[in-house]
């Protein structure tokens, strides 16, 4: 038990250092009914999203981290929100998001990090667009 708690604090210093998920808590205090969209895209940037690359990693997990959908490489969290071809077109709104706010020539990283809330620079609304594109996409995709 020491050994899974452990690996879950490492995970989530590593994510926080280049974006903390406080606007998902914010979005979830001023609206409840959103809550189980805030703890989705929470979980998704700590590392508990039912990612196949972190399921590898889990105890009687998988042992192949292939993306599923796609089979072209394997799903992190970047494959899942940015990359994976057969999740493109359920992406159309979220990319149009990203290019609103200028994710022209910007790094994955950077898409990540405004994906997820860093310096909470996107309305409150687009936040909440994004938890759902990416939650409904989670649900396809089983």
């Amino acid at each position: 038990m020491q050994y899974i708690t452990y690996k879950k604090i490492v995970i989530f210093r590593q994510v926080v250092t280049y974006c903390k998920p406080i606007i998902w808590w914010k979005i979830a205090l001023n609206e409840p009914k959103l809550l189980k969209l805030c703890k989705f895209m929470v979980s998704l940037l700590t590392g508990n999203g039912n990612l196949r690359a972190w399921e590898t990693k889990m105890e009687n997990g998988p042992t192949n981290a292939l993306c599923n959908a796609c089979n072209e490489e394997d799903e992190t969290l970047t494959h899942f929100v940015l990359r994976c071809n057969a999740l493109s077109g359920k992406r159309a709104d979220l990319n149009t998001l990203l290019t609103k706010y200028g994710d022209q020539g910007t790094s994955e990283l950077e898409k990540i990090t405004l994906v997820f809330g860093k310096g909470d620079i996107m309305s409150s609304d687009d936040y909440k667009t994004i938890a759902r594109i990416l939650y409904s996409i989670q649900i396809e995709r089983g």
